[in-house]
């Protein structure tokens, strides 16, 4: 099975604007798309698992005013379970997610997001 390395970018390294690290970091990003993050300690995730948690508890009518078009190379939204395909059987998926754009988050008059979207405002 073919596989790639992702880069591990430090977040640190990046918070002294080391300019390695900012290199990597675009790198990664333009000719990947994905890399791993290295935090340690500086950032605790909790506020981001219970935003999530917030978001996939809302009803599904809700999440569906947010669903993602796949157009134009657009995949910033939320994608419900059974709507792609596992295989040429047409086999569907079960797999829920959701992606989003931070700057969406912090414009007040950005897209209507559901309520846990608009009541924290991201950094």
């Amino acid at each position: 099975m073919p596989s790639i390395s992702l880069l591990v970018i430090d977040y640190n390294l990046l918070l002294e604007k080391d300019i390695t690290e900012i290199s990597k970091l675009i790198e990664a990003s333009k000719e990947l798309g994905f890399f791993y993050l290295k935090l340690n300690d500086q950032l605790n995730p909790d506020p981001m698992f219970t935003l999530a948690e917030k978001i996939f508890e809302l009803p599904l009518d809700a999440k569906l005013e947010y669903a993602m078009d796949g157009k134009n190379g657009a995949y910033f939204g939320y994608k419900a379970v059974g709507c792609m395909y596992n295989d040429r059987k047409g086999t569907p998926d079960t797999i829920e997610f959701g992606t989003f754009q931070r700057m969406k988050f912090s414009y007040k008059t950005g897209p209507n997001f559901p309520k846990p979207f608009s009541t924290r405002k991201i950094p």
